[in-house]
């Protein structure tokens, strides 16, 4: 039989835990009320009750508690209240902090000085005052702040040098005082500093530096743009091995660009842009740098051919190669540039075609290669990309005008001015709903302007002057109500000026001079207040001219010549008080002069000859005209004697009377118009003799006094 065995369960006994002894902890100590005072100091001389943050600030709680305070011990190790909204100076009470090694106080509307007393700070090892309107110099006390390792007060109004003592006391690492008023030139002793950043940019400093470059060798980020650092880019180059950002802008450093740049690897920014003593050519050892986003070289010498090695970058952003001696093709290899964002080869000798290649860039936004002697036409796989800017006028482009570009539907920016292109203006343009400025002067462009082109609601700037459009302009282009500038100059274009060119409400300049367009001037022009500058000379424009155009009162040029306007000139353009330039010559226009204009105080250039204008010249006119610096009013009807006035007009050059009935004599005071270069009174009635002093006036090289009674 089975045997049956029961066993008694095991029962474990329950541990019982033996307290442990938890130490009390110590209580952080309170700050001294001398140290709360001097936070309370610069509570108030900041506008605390106004900070966008001042939690904790002037209540009970300890002052280590308040918001951007920290504190060791009792003692506050640092203040952070950058961009909070200080405003005023800072205390010198806060010289009270002898433990302070961080004043945080950037961006925010601080203005004064820095306090010499802050000196006695000892374990000062970090001040940001940048973007505040601090001014003053940096105080030479700070030669004791032995444990100085960055001061930022870039924007800022910070003047004067830099200390030397300050400078070879320190131990810094981070220095930013661009964008201030600094002058002087670099120590040398800041090259014994382990500099990690330094920012000179756009102050008056000055000297040389790139002798010692080598020195600086900890430098991760370099600034030194708009100085008058000058120097030689040298192969010492490369030891700024940790460089991210170089950045040498507008400054006076002359030589080539050393193969040993290429060991940059880790350069992201890298801008020689506007150094125009920087030549060569672009070394192929650059295809290293593989981590570089921006690589700039505008307006420098450079030359040669445009590497194709650069394609290698694989990661650049911007390449900006504009205005400099480059030549040859672009290479196709560049379409390889995936992430490339802008394209910048324009105003160079760079020649060949658009490689169809580009159409691969597919994060291509900018393309620039304007004022190039490139060829070609306009590759239709283009159309592909997602371009907000395209210039390519001023080249030897040739082909038509390609509708796909209407395809780019994120144009903002078109020049394709001054080129062979032909063909006429695609309709399909008008679907281009982004785009603010269209630029086609200077081509071959025929046909009419499309009515589509309504719907470019964005359009700012349209230029179609100089091609050979005809036709009439459409009246539905009057819906542009962003239009700014208007300039459909020297074509064929005919017709009217519609009366809804009234409903450009914020056009400055309309020029339709050189063309067939005819009809009258529509008097909703004098709704355009801001309208500047208005061109309808060389026109078939008639009738006479509306008085409405004086509403226009922020006119700076009004031009009606080689018109057939008729009439008077309207007494409402006296107020066209800033109006500098009024041509009306060689029209039909009669009558006097309006006593009104008298009010044109800016008035430089009037030109009125070829006229029926008659009546005199009033001296009313003339005691205000103090700034005209041109009277053309030759053959005209006008009568009267020459007055006195015309000798005190010291800013007269060009003073023309001729064929006129003016008699009487010349003005005593004619010799003090010091700047009168032509004068002509041919065929008029004047007599007497010249006065003395005007074969004295140096600047006179034309005097016309013939068929007058003169002598």
């Amino acid at each position: 039989a089975a045997q049956i065995v029961i066993s008694n369960p095991v029962v474990s006994t329950p541990t019982i835990p033996i307290p442990v002894p938890v130490p009390t902890p110590t209580p952080e100590p309170m700050p001294s009320v001398q140290t709360c005072d001097a936070l309370r100091a610069l509570f108030d001389a900041t506008g605390g009750v106004y900070w966008m943050n001042k939690t904790g600030w002037l209540s009970s709680a300890s002052c280590c508690t308040w918001h951007g305070v920290r504190c060791m011990a009792g003692e506050v190790t640092r203040i952070d209240l950058a961009y909070n909204g200080l405003a005023g100076t800072l205390p010198a009470a806060l010289k009270k902090l002898p433990y302070l090694s961080d004043l945080v106080l950037d961006h925010n509307s601080i203005s004064g000085t820095v306090s010499p007393q802050y000196n006695e700070l000892v374990l000062l090892k970090n001040i940001y005052l940048g973007g505040t309107y601090i001014s003053g110099t940096i105080p030479h006390e700070f030669s004791t702040l032995d444990k100085h390792e960055l001061l930022d007060l870039g924007v800022t109004a910070l003047s004067g040098t830099l200390p030397e003592e300050w400078i070879r006391a320190a131990r810094l690492k981070h220095l930013n005082v661009g964008l201030t008023s600094l002058s002087g030139t670099l120590p040398r002793r800041l090259y014994k500093n382990p500099l990690d950043y330094l920012n000179f940019g756009r102050t008056a400093v000055s000297g040389t530096i790139m002798d010692d470059l080598g020195k600086l060798d900890q430098l991760d980020h370099f600034y030194l743009e708009h100085t008058q650092i000058s120097g030689t880019l040298t192969r010492e180059l490369h030891e700024l091995s940790r460089l991210y950002d170089l950045d040498l802008e507008s400054t006076i450093i002359s030589g080539t660009i050393p193969e040993t740049a290429g060991f940059m690897t880790r350069l992201d920014y890298l801008h020689f842009g506007k150094c125009k003593h920087i030549s060569g050519t672009i070394p192929p050892s650059l295809v290293n740098l593989t981590r570089i986003d921006y690589f700039d070289l505008e307006q420098t010498r450079i030359s040669g051919f445009i590497p194709p090695e650069l394609s290698e970058m694989r990661g650049i952003d911007f390449l900006y190669l504009e205005e400099t001696q480059l030549s040859g093709t672009l290479p196709k290899a560049l379409s390889n540039l995936h992430q490339l964002d802008i394209l910048y080869v324009d105003d160079t000798h760079v020649s060949g075609t658009i490689p169809p290649q580009f159409g691969l860039m597919f994060g291509l936004d900018f393309l620039y290669v304007g004022g190039t002697p490139i060829s070609g036409t306009i590759p239709s796989e283009l159309q592909d990309l997602e371009l907000d800017s395209l210039h390519i006028g001023r080249t030897k482009l040739s082909g038509t005008l390609p509708a796909q570009l209407a395809k780019l539907d994120a144009l903002d920016y078109v020049n394709l001015g001054r080129t062979m292109m032909t063909g006429t203006l695609p309709a399909q343009f008008g679907k281009l709903k982004n785009l603010d400025y269209l630029y086609l002067d200077g081509s071959q462009i025929s046909g009419t302007v499309p009515r589509e082109w309504e719907m470019l609601v964005e359009l700012d700037i349209l230029c179609l002057n100089t091609t050979r459009l005809s036709g009439t302009f459409p009246a539905e282009l009057a819906k542009l109500r962003r239009l700014d500038f208007l300039y459909i100059e020297e074509n064929s274009l005919s017709g009217t000026l519609p009366p809804e060119i009234g409903n450009l409400e914020v056009v400055d300049f309309l020029s339709f001079d050189n063309t067939l367009m005819s009809g009258t001037i529509p008097p909703s022009i004098g709704k355009l207040e801001r309208l500047k500058d208005l061109d309808l000379d060389y026109t078939r424009i008639s009738g006479t001219i509306p008085k409405e155009l004086g509403d226009c009162t922020m006119f700076y040029e009004l031009d009606l010549d080689s018109s057939f306007v008729s009439g008077t000139v309207p007494p409402s353009f006296g107020q066209l008080e800033d109006i500098f330039d009024l041509e009306m010559d060689t029209t039909f226009l009669s009558g006097t002069l309006p006593p009104q204009m008298r009010d044109m105080k800016r008035l430089s250039l009037l030109t009125l000859f070829d006229s029926r204008l008659s009546g005199t010249i009033a001296e009313t006119l003339l005691d205000k005209w103090d700034g005209v610096k041109t009277l053309l009013l030759e053959k005209t009807r006008l009568s009267g004697t020459l007055s006195p006035m015309f000798g005190t007009m010291e800013d007269m050059e060009l003073l023309k009377l001729s064929d006129t009935g003016i008699s009487g004599t010349l003005p005593p005071k004619m010799g003090e118009m010091t700047d009168l270069v032509d004068f002509s009174m041919i065929g008029t009635s004047l007599s007497g003799t010249v006065p003395d002093s005007v074969p004295r006036m140096d600047r006179l090289r034309h005097i016309f006094l013939g068929k007058s009674g003169l002598s």
